[in-house]
């Protein structure tokens, strides 16, 4: 057990010395000046070679995968097999000086961002799991707001994405992946939109892009946003996180990829597309700042002033947004009409639904208010309706 363990520790330090040297290579291969100035100052692309600005990347790539690597045998190890101590302090201190060349080699390609061609996705994710804060763009310089939405989804048979982190499984609101005629529609505004990715060795986490744009072209709603992680290796993107729910009645399409917004690496999955019914359980369909009134018994608007709770008084005097309601609750008269926003009004009914789902009151109160401000007739507002 003690050969094999000596072993393995000989073929994982030969590795890193590997590494170690490409990068030493790299940093020797740059043509001398004299007097040498400070390198913050004049070492720019022009001073370094073809076969050095191969060399660096070639290093930063290789001991990225390497160090992930090593985890990746830690992790696995069995728990009874010994290992010599000895042995087991040199890998950890060529590690640790593996660690020192990949960041003197970010280093060098910070102060000189043209002279380093972009990394292989495969250790773009690596090094965005192990140091993300000296990922930087992974050499992928002039990131969009929004990518060109006609760039092509992955080849899993590229080898520029050999050992990376594609997307697969991908889920529409619970749903698969369609396109065409056979897309779902979906009662929903705020969808959830969801990925895994294929396994990958030592990657621990995985940080994501989800684009999402409208079927008839380019809209103010389109988005180019990092997802949610999610246990397993997975994403996700939740609108009503985002705040803004989608258009009745449109029709949407949207993909991911394994790398943040600000990193172009591509990667990409397959478009899924859906459309938003014309009339959605969780959303009233009504304009944010559009004022709308309602008119309703007093005593519905007592049920309702019961249920949203006491009206509070805030700093400047500024009351709660559901006052107006507890004034007409209070008034003497059999009717009284409510003038608010559309978003306030998404906001009572939500919080009508919330009482009902988690609370355990009734869904009668919600479904008054939705039902008299057009919306549908038993709304659920995202939440589960029993």
């Amino acid at each position: 057990m003690k050969k094999r363990s000596v072993a393995g520790v000989v073929l994982v330090v030969a590795a890193v010395a590997g590494a170690v040297v490409a990068v030493r290579l790299a940093k020797r291969s740059r043509p001398v000046e004299a007097p040498p100035p400070p390198p913050v100052l004049r070492l720019t692309a022009g001073g370094r070679t073809a076969a050095s600005r191969s060399l660096i990347r070639m290093a930063v790539a290789a001991a990225v995968v390497i160090v992930v690597g090593l985890a990746g045998i830690v992790a696995t190890r069995p728990a009874d097999e010994k290992v010599d101590p000895e042995a087991g302090e040199q890998a950890r201190q060529r590690t640790r000086e593996l660690e020192e060349e990949i960041v003197a080699g970010l280093r060098l390609r910070d102060l000189a961002p043209d002279a380093v061609a972009p990394i292989p996705l495969a250790s773009c994710q690596a090094l965005l799991a192990t140091w993300p804060a000296q990922a930087g763009d992974c050499g992928y310089a002039g990131a969009s707001v929004l990518d060109a939405i006609d760039e092509p989804a992955a080849d899993p048979n590229d080898p520029k994405y050999a050992g990376a982190a594609l997307p697969t499984a991908l889920s529409t609101n619970g749903l698969g992946c369609s396109t065409g005629p056979g897309r779902p529609t979906l009662d929903v505004a705020y969808p959830v939109l969801s990925s895994s990715f294929i396994p990958v060795p030592g990657l621990s986490r995985i940080q994501s892009t989800f684009q999402v744009t409208r079927l008839d072209g380019r809209h103010d709603q389109d988005v180019n946003q990092a997802g949610a992680e999610d246990r397993g290796g997975s994403a996700r993107l939740d609108f009503r996180m985002l705040g803004t729910p989608l258009t009745h009645g449109a029709g949407y399409r949207w993909r991911v990829r394994a790398t943040p917004p600000s990193i172009p690496a591509g990667g990409w999955s397959e478009w899924c597309e859906f459309t938003i019914a014309k009339f959605t359980s969780d959303d009233l369909g009504l304009v944010a700042d559009q004022p709308y009134t309602v008119t309703l018994p007093v005593v519905t608007w007592r049920s309702i002033a019961a249920l949203l709770g006491p009206v509070e008084t805030y700093a400047g005097g500024e009351l709660s947004e559901h006052a107006p309601i507890a004034a007409a609750a209070r008034r003497p008269a059999r009717t009284a009409a409510v003038a608010m926003t559309g978003r306030s009004w998404e906001h009572m009914v939500s919080g009508l639904a919330y009482a009902a789902a988690k609370n355990g009151e009734s869904w009668g109160p919600a479904d008054t208010l939705s039902t008299a401000l057009g919306g549908p007739p038993h709304p659920t507002m995202g939440f589960e309706r029993k």
